[in-house]
């Protein structure tokens, strides 16, 4: 699955506190006043790098994208299913379609050793997988916000003068430098320090430790090198009966995405040994010595480490609260695949919205009387990035999530063999679980992800069917499964909020 980087360190507290002489008088008009920027976006992954773009692009804003790291390499190495990006190519149309480094054709699981599946028996997916080249991505990105006068400060934000005004909000930087914007939209990562939640926040985690390395001699017949490896659950590497329960309890999964070859004929490969969701979390030295176990195993011998890769993406727990002036966005903003922790697709198509929204709620056309109002902006674009029905989507993953964490590795095998043999609509639906990706309306109402439940059922051996129905008795309604498939899914509250807010929007 994708990979996820905390920018918490964008966020540093310091001892320096603005005073109120520190702050400009501020009259009745917010013409008047000489803001900075109309946005700063902080956190220069993907996720605050394509909404930067799209805000400087798309909608003429003066935007800051604040980082430290704004001029480094991203470290990420990021999977996408293929019609997935090129759809997001086509709805931004900021220039990411040709970001792509691997393309794969299909795509292979291993879920034998339990259920009567035969250990060595592939599971293939006649869907085309893709791997994002970072590199490329990130370039066009930079380039593209230059040239619409987008600025970057490799620098960090001291939260601790932090201070809204009723027309916006300034803060220092690590340089010392004061910074005056309308709206301050924080990509900085999960573990922001700006960023209020709704409630108790208490996520899983989903860990991996990934190679890109070279190896001797060549992938098959274990793996086709020509197949992006989804998922190899099968735990037949284990030395002895006790390390076997051991891999039972605490499942991980084998991810891989061939890349090249060397001039000296050496196959490049990204390997990744993943602990899907787990709380607490599973330690990456595990996954570290279970992945070289996994490849001792099967005869796949490592020549040469090029790169490591340490993966930590918080999954579910609780949304940022809406009535926030600033607004949360990608990690910061709760926006992983609580089942799955897929990010990336799911971020980008929700930066589509949270732009227009930006946009709209910026615009002299939709001010009362040129008086901007950032407390109303922020919440006209969590209206649009968290829509009712997307809230349900993302409950309906929330106890996908909570439901996986607690089986074993032979509950693992039998679920996801059941999975993936629904309708490819229906899986494909749930994996991208955002609005304007494709096959997100086959889970776009109650009606439809019951459906898909009903027939993911059906397809289960018995022990899963007995696992969901008890999870469902035991902690459905915590999670919010009745409400996200019954026709409970919307309160008459929610449906007139989401009629005021969205008719704000338009």
């Amino acid at each position: 699955f994708l990979t996820f980087c905390s920018f918490s360190a964008l966020l540093r507290p310091k001892t320096a506190i603005f005073s109120k002489s520190c702050f400009l008088s501020i009259d009745s008009n917010s013409e008047s006043i000489d803001y900075d920027f109309d946005v700063a976006v902080i956190g220069a992954g993907p996720g605050g790098s394509v909404l930067a773009t799209l805000l400087a692009e798309k909608r003429n804003l003066k935007v800051a994208l604040i980082d430290p790291n704004v001029d480094k390499q991203w470290v990420p190495n990021y999977g996408v299913w293929l019609e997935e990006w090129q759809s997001l190519d086509h709805l931004l149309d900021i220039g990411i379609g040709n970001c792509l480094s691997n393309i794969y054709e299909c795509t292979d699981c291993f879920y034998g050793g339990s259920h009567g599946v035969e250990n060595n028996e592939r599971l293939r997916l006649n869907r085309p997988y893709a791997r994002v080249s970072r590199f490329e991505m990130r370039r066009v990105l930079r380039e593209r916000f230059a040239s619409a006068g987008g600025k970057n400060f490799p620098t960090t934000v001291n939260i601790e003068t932090v201070h809204h005004t009723d027309y916006g909000s300034k803060f220092l930087l690590g340089t010392n430098d004061e910074i005056y914007v309308k709206l301050i939209v924080d990509c900085s990562g999960h573990e922001s320090g700006l960023v209020k939640r709704q409630g108790p926040h208490d996520p899983g985690f989903q860990i991996a430790y990934g190679i890109e390395c070279e190896i001797e001699g060549p992938l098959e017949p274990v793996y086709d090198p020509k197949a992006m490896l989804f998922m190899d659950y099968r735990t037949d590497f284990a030395a002895s009966k006790k390390e076997e329960e051991s891999f039972s309890k605490e499942p991980t999964f084998l991810y891989a995405m061939p890349l090249n070859e060397t001039e000296s004929g050496k196959q490049r490969i990204f390997f990744e040994e993943t602990s899907l969701v787990a709380r607490p979390k599973m330690s990456m030295e595990a996954c570290k010595e279970r992945l070289y176990k996994r490849l001792n195993h099967h005869k796949i011998k490592v020549a040469k480490v090029e790169e490591e890769e340490f993966c930590c993406i918080p999954m579910g727990g609780s949304l940022p609260r809406f009535d926030q002036r600033v607004v949360a966005f990608g990690g910061a903003g709760g926006l992983v695949h609580a089942s799955t922790g897929y990010m990336q697709v799911r971020m980008l198509a929700a930066a589509k919205p949270a732009s227009d929204a930006i946009g709209l709620a910026l615009s002299k056309d939709t001010t009362d009387y040129g008086v901007f109002n950032p407390d109303l902006a922020a919440k006209k674009v969590y209206s649009a990035i968290w829509s009712p029905n997307v809230r349900l989507q993302r409950d309906f993953h929330v106890f996908g999530g909570e439901f996986l964490m607690k089986q074993n590795v032979e509950a693992l095998r039998g679920f996801f063999n059941a999975f993936f043999k629904v309708p490819l609509p229906l899986w494909a639906g749930f994996l991208s679980g955002y609005p304007t990706l494709p096959h997100n309306e086959t889970h776009s109402t109650w009606e439809k992800r019951f459906l898909f439940g009903l027939l993911l059922w059906i397809q289960a051996p018995l022990i899963i069917k007995m696992n969901l129905v008890a999870s469902s008795i035991i902690f459905g309604a915590e999670f919010g499964l009745f409400k996200s498939v019954t026709p409970l899914s919307l309160t008459e509250k929610e449906i007139l909020t989401s009629v005021r807010i969205e008719g704000a929007l338009k």
